[in-house]
């Protein structure tokens, strides 16, 4: 395997004790020593935990390099050596769509990720089972699972061009880069957006949901929208594709007329609990994309932004809550459309998204009265079927198996070493632990009750860092004007 090999063998039971020892430098003399936890360290510090949002990305497709291509992000582990490199190609944000289903990582998993395994992947031909190796990968679906399971896919080994990611690199430089940041599942972006906002996408403790529910096959299902807590579809029933925790692949079953209506638990069901407030600034109001809550039957009927509820639109309302000095204390901060979602596939400009992450920092940083009291974390909601030359750890308790190394931006006051990267293992638990630490605010599972802590990213102190501006790379950029001028691919063909 090229690269550093990360094993873990449970990242949910991992603590910041073992993660964090010699994982950064002490910082300055007076710095909160690291193994205080990040959100306790915090308290009196942070008044704001402000989480952005992006789309499908790993680690290497944005900051890795190779040789003879990028210069990787100096620090990062992203160099990328071996027979890999000669498959490897450069392209920009809007390449086409891998498949980031969960039977291809699954075979790439039981093979773990070497290098011929994605060579295969690349070019057709998945790997057979050696006398006592691993389980061959199959190359035809099984009966219960109508995907099918492998076809070569030759933009799972991409990684964008280096003049077109300069916008992440500059965030990076400037503030703090995580090497060590990885996907808490491994599916795609419908069970990702259930995992920001609840750690979980299941009806029940023995379902997981694999991917975006779609109409069973009937007079009328082409034309049928997605289905949620307020639609029904012209169909007898939807399909949900139901991950099967120990093979890896998915079986389907009937939901009804409606699909997927949960009655579980949110991470703001555990916010409002403690008097936390938050907001969830969403892509729009009327398809819901990228909104994990529409599917939770208790906060469906507000995802439409209703007057005085705690969602808004982020295009039209985030800037003027920002300026205004109107931030809860938790904020979700989802793109404020497709064209700026990273999303593959969509359409966007090259710098579109990293634009509109620029300027909710600059933002952020540019009021006063803000930014010496608030935290930014940049993540991204699933591996979107790219390469990353390091291991995913083996296993998380409590979900299905963790997904590819991601980038993770952390921008505040309170950096411990801006311009560096921290090499300290995280999940977006991680993220939502700090934030119940802050606060007070009840864990939602065993994902963030033992997620690794952010410590080694902090250095609380009175003396607060100057904001150091990233700007867009694009001068003229405006959220509203672009949006409507770029709608991007049709929302309704966004499920990965």
């Amino acid at each position: 395997m090229p690269g550093k090999a990360v094993v873990i063998a449970s990242l949910g039971l991992l603590i910041c004790a073992s993660s964090c020892a010699g994982a950064v430098s002490p910082g300055p003399p007076g710095a909160v020593p690291v193994n205080v936890p990040a959100g306790v360290a915090a308290r009196g510090y942070v008044d704001h935990v402000v989480v952005i949002v992006q789309e499908n990305r790993t680690f290497d497709d944005i900051f890795g390099g190779y040789p003879g291509g990028p210069t990787p992000f100096a620090g990062a582990d992203s160099t990328i050596s071996g027979p890999i490199v000669n498959d490897l190609r450069q392209a920009g944000f809007d390449t086409a769509v891998p498949d980031n289903g969960q039977d291809p990582f699954r075979c790439l998993q039981v093979h773990n990720f070497d290098a011929p395994t994605w060579e295969a992947l690349v070019n057709g031909a998945w790997p057979t089972a050696p006398p006592g190796g691993p389980a061959p990968c199959p190359t035809s679906a099984p009966a219960s699972n109508p995907d099918t399971p492998f076809r070569p896919d030759r933009d799972a080994l991409t990684i964008i061009r280096q003049s077109d990611r300069l916008g992440y690199w500059g965030i990076a430089r400037a503030y703090e880069l995580g090497d060590e940041f990885f996907a808490v599942q491994s599916s795609n972006s419908f069970p990702g957006h259930q995992y920001i906002v609840a750690l979980n996408s299941q009806n029940d403790l023995a379902q997981q949901i694999d991917d975006v529910p779609s109409p069973s096959p009937s007079p009328g299902a082409a034309s049928a929208p997605p289905p949620n807590c307020g639609s029904t579809v012209p169909v007898d029933s939807v399909a949900t594709p139901v991950l099967d925790l120990v093979t890896g692949f998915t079986d389907w079953q009937l939901e009804g007329e409606t699909g997927i209506c949960w009655s579980g638990v949110t991470f703001a069901d555990h916010l409002n609990a403690r008097g936390v407030t938050w907001r969830h600034y969403s892509t729009d109001s009327t398809t819901g994309v990228f909104d994990g809550f529409i599917n939770f039957r208790a906060w469906y009927p507000l995802t439409k932004i209703v007057p005085g509820s705690p969602f808004r639109i982020a295009r039209t309302d985030l800037e003027t809550d920002i300026r205004g000095n109107d931030l809860p204390q938790f904020t979700w901060v989802k793109p404020p459309c497709i064209y700026f979602s990273d999303h593959p596939g969509t359409s966007q400009s090259p710098v579109g998204g990293q634009d509109w992450v620029s300027s909710v920092i600059d933002w952020i940083g540019e009021n006063p009265t803000l930014w010496p009291h608030t935290v930014i974390f940049v993540v991204w909601d699933d591996w979107g079927g790219f390469y990353d030359h390091v291991t995913p750890p083996s296993a998380m308790p409590g979900t299905i198996t963790p997904g590819m190394r991601e980038p993770f931006l952390v921008i505040s006051p309170y950096n411990r070493a801006n311009g560096t990267v921290i090499h300290s293992t995280a999940t977006y638990a991680s993220v939502l632990k700090f934030v119940e630490d802050l606060y007070g605010v009840q864990p939602l599972n065993q994902l963030d009750a033992n997620a690794p802590d952010l410590a080694p990213y902090f250095d609380f102190r009175p003396s607060n860092a100057a904001f150091r501006p990233v700007l867009p790379i694009n001068p003229s950029f405006n959220a509203p004007r672009d949006c409507a001028v770029n709608p991007g691919i049709p929302a309704n063909q966004v499920d990965r």
